[in-house]
């Protein structure tokens, strides 16, 4: 035992004076060279171990680290990695630095979508709710910026951030759609108000990007201030009427001349033409009667079947690539970017006219309203009732006229005048003829020859 000792405190030293190390002792952790005279036997090097003392090998791969003496290699500490310049020769190890994780002696940067934030993780951690993002590297989640939502991952791995788009508002990193009845016309929105209601007379679905995004319609519907969608008007109700300018798409044709020559000059009316579609080729998006209001589409497009745009001439093949929209307003195509809304607005309509109603009224006595226009009751019919729908109460009773809109039939008015039933105006009686001598007279109802 005495001279194992005085053997190895010479192999330490490097001092032999004599001694002989003999072959069956076997140093761990030292090497020995046979050709050395003085210190034949040193410490194992760092990046190795030495089982013996003449067997020498690398430490092995980064899960273990070899230090100077080593005799067998050490495995790494959960939380650190090793180190050295190549990786089969670590001699150290050395706990994993905030930003990073480790494992079997790897040090790999924290992962986008988790975060590390202390020392001697062998994990990462993911980032949290969808309201936090982390990117590659971070000790610590970051809040979503107001009026941007997360993205990337899953909810519990976001490791981004984007503003919200128009139409669209940002809540706690989600992004969702501003409400129906609601638009939101700029990025970064953070509340369900978006940028306020849609505008009366127009109607905003979900995601819409302005006040005035889809008008109303026809004359059956109307919009009051932030509609989600057109309400139909109620049965004898109305939104507009026959006096009214004619709609979008139409102009008025010219009136037809009264030819009738028996009647007395009592009571005589104009008799205004009708709104008729606009000539095909052409378009309307306001409302007017004169036919130099129908604008001509233009070699790039064609009338729609309600005249009140243009379609623009695109082959199939070059929709599936690109959308050309048509300009009311400047008569010509333009195509449509991929920023822009598939569905443009209708904010080139004037406010309460035909297709942007606000809303509807009852009819009142003396008219008829049907598909929400309202009627005058047509002469020899007389409306008595509010809220009519059919064509007013009912024809005018021998004895009496009723003119356009009449709400009281008048009495015939003489006894040279006469009035069947049905008329629109006295009837002057013909010259050798007489009224019923029975009948009152104001209220004479035919004549006798």
């Amino acid at each position: 035992m005495i001279q194992f000792v005085l053997i190895l405190l010479a192999a330490t030293l490097g001092i032999t004076n004599g001694l002989h190390v003999e072959e069956s002792v076997t140093l761990k952790g030292y090497v020995c060279h046979s050709n050395r005279v003085h210190q034949p036997c040193e410490l194992c090097p760092t990046g190795f171990f030495c089982s013996d003392k003449e067997t020498i090998q690398p430490c092995g791969g980064n899960n273990v680290y070899c230090p100077l003496g080593s005799i067998a290699p050490t495995n790494v500490t959960e939380g650190y990695y090793s180190i050295g310049e190549e990786i089969d020769k670590r001699y150290t190890q050395q706990i994993c630095e905030a930003g990073f994780y480790c494992v079997e002696g790897g040090k790999k940067t924290c992962p986008s979508g988790h975060y590390c934030p202390t020392t001697g993780l062998s994990s990462p951690i993911e980032c949290g709710a969808s309201n936090l993002y982390c990117l590659e590297g971070a000790t610590e989640p970051t809040q979503i910026s107001t009026g941007y939502y997360s993205v990337g991952g899953t909810n519990t791995t976001r490791n981004g951030q984007i503003v919200a788009p128009k139409g669209y508002y940002a809540s706690d990193g989600v992004v969702l759609p501003c409400h129906s009845g609601h638009y939101g016309d700029r990025e970064g929105l953070a509340n369900d108000e978006c940028s306020g209601i849609c505008e009366s007379g127009w109607y905003c679905p979900a995601s819409s990007t302005s006040p005035r995004q889809v008008a109303c319609g026809q004359e059956d519907r109307h919009c009051p201030a932030g509609s989600s969608s057109p309400m139909s008007v109620q049965v004898g109700y109305y939104t507009s009427t026959e006096e009214d300018p004619c709609r979008p798409g139409t102009y008025r044709e010219e009136p037809a001349t009264n030819e009738d020559i028996d009647i007395s000059p009592i009571s005589t009316q104009q008799i205004d033409g009708k709104c008729t579609l606009c000539p095909e080729g052409t378009y309307k998006y306001i409302s007017g009667d004169d036919l130099s209001l129908c604008i001509e589409c233009g070699t790039q497009a064609m009338s729609t079947p309600s005249r009140t745009t243009c379609e623009c001439h695109q082959s199939a093949t070059d929709k599936t690539l690109f959308t050309l929209q048509y300009n009311v307003v400047e008569s010509t195509c333009y195509r449509l970017s991929e920023s822009d809304d598939l569905v443009p607005p209708d904010d080139f309509h004037l406010p309460n006219t035909q297709l942007t109603a606000i809303k509807e009224y009852p009819c009142e006595k003396g008219h008829y309203c049907q598909d929400g226009i309202r009627y005058k009751c047509p002469s020899g019919r007389y409306g008595d009732r509010d809220l009519e729908s059919e064509e007013c109460t009912g024809v005018c009773p021998e004895g009496h006229y009723c003119g356009e809109a009449t709400i009281i039939p008048t009495e015939c008015g003489a006894s040279h005048l006469y009035c069947p039933q049905g008329t629109s105006t006295p009837i002057y009686v013909n010259k050798g003829y007489y009224t019923d001598e029975d009948e009152p007279n104001d209220m004479k109802t035919s004549q006798h020859i």
